[in-house]
């Protein structure tokens, strides 16, 4: 009964850990390609985050994607050294 109560002691502090952490657009962190390492580096001080609205799945991914790419070309020209 020891063996049992111990299991199941393990198994709920083995879910605790693995509750997924949700990021930006409702993604989980174990959803990213990047390593540990990587998604918990902290930020520089400067660093600033665009604020880039989630895709909805329903307006036009083109236009979309467009919008990404002039704010990533205008955020980048600000930053340059």
């Amino acid at each position: 009964m020891e063996d049992i109560e111990e299991i199941q002691k393990q198994v709920e502090k083995a879910s605790h850990l693995l509750q997924k952490k949700t990021g930006p657009c409702g993604l989980s962190t174990f959803d990213s390609p990047l390593s540990e390492d990587i998604t918990s580096h902290r930020f520089p001080k400067k660093f600033v985050m665009l604020n880039v609205e989630c895709y909805s799945g329903v307006a036009d991914l083109v236009q979309h994607l467009r919008q990404y790419q002039e704010m990533m070309a205008v955020h980048s020209r600000q930053f340059a050294p």
